[in-house]
């Protein structure tokens, strides 16, 4: 299931999203367990981890373009959540 919602966000904090999603994935390819927000991943989780590198990359590519084109940092961008 997924949400669609108009919330603000910026580069910064895509980037640390981002950030979290490769760090759980070096940490499951190591064998060993990762949390995001309260969630394990384990090796089981593997395509969420990998879908959730490839969500927050795009979102990243949104807020640059938009902060470039004179956005200011928490620019209301759209996104589609994913919840499962």
């Amino acid at each position: 299931m997924s949400l669609t919602r108009e919330i603000p966000i910026s580069s910064v904090t895509c980037r640390q999203m981002l950030q979290e999603h490769l760090n759980a994935l070096s940490a499951v390819l190591k064998g060993q367990s990762y949390s995001i927000g309260g969630r394990s991943l384990n090796r089981a989780n593997m395509k969420d981890i990998q879908e959730g590198i490839t969500f927050w990359k795009g979102m990243l590519e949104e807020a640059l373009e938009l902060e470039s084109r004179g956005g200011c940092r928490g620019t209301v961008v759209r996104a589609v959540i994913p919840h499962g």
